[in-house]
C-alpha cells in the first residue's frame, strides 16, 4: 500500500509533520475521554434544516468534542497552512470549516463520496481544498503499538486516464502526517477491522473576490 510520498507525486499535498508524535498521543488521549456523537451526512435536501441526518448505511463514524485550546490550537496550524495550500492548488482560499475530530471505531467507515455535493447547502458546494490530518497510525498487526488496521483512505481517478479513473489507491498513513486533496476527488474510507481511527479534517472554501 503506498504511503504519503507516492500521493504527493501524483499531485496531492502532503504535510509529513504536521503534527509532531508527542501532540499526536495527546489529542488522541483527549479524544478517548472526550464526549462524542455519531457523524451526519450534509447535503440532503431534507435534512437541511436539520443540518444533517445519521445514515450509518453511508458513514459510520463518531465526531469528538475535544477541548477549545485543541481546537484553537489545531485551526492555527491549518491557517498556517493556507499559503502553500493556495499555491500547490493554484486557488485563492476564504472560509475554513473545521477543524473536526473524527474517531472511527471497529467497523466504522464512509462509502465512496465527494467532498462537495450539488445538492448541499452553498457552504459545502464551495469547499475546494480538503485536508485530513491522521493520529494514530494504519498498521498490519493489531499488537502493534496505538495503532488501527482497515480504516483505508482510498482517492480516485488520481490517473489522468479513463483505464484508471475508477481505481482506487489506499494510503498508508504515519502519524502527524497531513494530505490534502481537492474536495471534488472520489475517495472513501475502508471500514475499520481492529483499533480506532483518530483524524482531523477540514476544509478550505473558495475566496469569493
Amino acid at each position: 500500500m503506498p504511503d504519503a510520498g507516492f500521493f504527493r507525486k501524483l499531485g496531492l499535498f502532503v504535510e509529513d509533520e504536521f503534527l509532531d508524535a508527542a501532540t499526536c498521543a495527546r489529542i488522541v488521549a483527549e479524544m478517548r475521554a472526550a464526549p462524542a456523537e455519531r457523524g451526519t451526512v450534509v447535503g440532503k435536501r431534507e435534512a437541511r434544516d436539520k443540518g444533517g441526518v445519521i445514515d450509518e448505511s453511508g458513514r459510520k463514524v463518531w465526531t469528538v468534542q475535544v477541548g477549545a485550546a485543541t481546537e484553537l490550537e489545531i485551526a492555527e496550524r491549518l491557517d498556517s497552512l493556507r499559503p502553500k495550500l493556495e499555491t500547490h492548488f493554484d486557488v485563492r482560499l476564504s472560509t475554513r470549516s473545521g477543524p473536526h475530530f473524527l474517531k472511527y471505531d471497529e467497523g466504522g467507515f464512509y462509502v465512496q463520496h465527494s467532498d462537495v455535493r450539488p445538492d448541499a447547502p452553498l457552504e459545502i458546494r464551495r469547499r475546494v481544498v480538503s485536508v485530513v490530518a491522521f493520529l494514530n497510525p494504519w498498521v498490519r498487526d493489531r499488537a502493534i503499538g496505538d495503532g488501527y488496521g482497515g480504516g483505508e483512505l482510498v482517492l480516485y481517478s488520481l490517473i489522468d486516464d479513463p483505464g484508471w479513473k475508477e481505481y482506487g489507491f489506499s494510503l498508508e498513513p504515519a502519524a502527524g502526517i497531513l494530505i490534502a486533496y481537492r474536495s471534488q476527488q472520489e475517495h472513501q474510507i475502508k471500514p475499520v477491522k481492529f483499533g480506532q481511527r483518530f483524524t482531523i479534517v477540514a476544509w478550505f472554501s473558495q475566496d469569493a473576490a
